[in-house]
């Protein structure tokens, strides 16, 4: 009776083991899906102010109009966006249009004075802090779950559960230019 009790000791104990293993991936899988949910809602607003921005410049600068057409089509592109990979695509293109946009608009005081524009462009800002912040928060669930994926022993867990490694989102190129001062 003795061996089979420790037999029986043994089994839960390895049966609480995968359980534990399962219940940590689940958690660190649950917090990075968390995290790109939120990252995506600020996108989102960033997304949102961009037709209000447009009619703002394209009052003071209607020559400019193809590139104000490119910017809502690059929006409406991201706002289909699904996989990290197609996100972290369309955010580059976006940042480049609202750079773009913003030069448009050093070439018109103007519309650089205009109360809306500058609104528009502080908010802009603001999320863009946002999202630096949100990818940050993204990228350390990715890279805690990742970790967890590749070190021994969880990676012979994480195939046998066919846990697959998450991609990271990165910086869009003119967040990696260092800015002209």
């Amino acid at each position: 009776m003795g061996t089979s009790l420790i037999f029986l000791l043994i089994l839960v104990g390895i049966a609480l083991l995968f359980i534990g293993v399962w219940n940590s991936f689940m958690r660190k899988k649950n917090r990075v899906h968390n995290a790109s949910a939120s990252l995506d809602a600020i996108l989102k607003k960033r997304y949102d102010l961009i037709p209000n921005l447009t009619e703002v410049v394209k009052g003071y600068a209607a020559y400019e109009q193809a590139v104000l057409e490119s910017v809502l089509r690059v929006r409406n592109e991201a706002l289909r966006a699904r996989t990290i990979e197609e996100k972290e695509h369309a955010d580059g293109k976006i940042a480049k249009g609202i750079e773009e946009i913003f030069v448009i608009a050093e070439k018109y005081p103007n519309l650089k004075a205009d109360r809306q524009f500058r609104f528009l462009q502080a908010s802009l800002n603001e999320i863009e802090e946002q999202i630096s912040a949100a990818r940050r928060a993204y990228n350390a669930t990715v890279l805690e779950i990742n970790t967890a994926i590749a070190v021994f022993p969880l990676n012979l867990f994480a195939k046998l559960y066919r846990i697959t490694a998450f991609p990271f989102f990165s910086a869009t190129e003119s967040e990696k230019r260092t800015p002209m001062v």
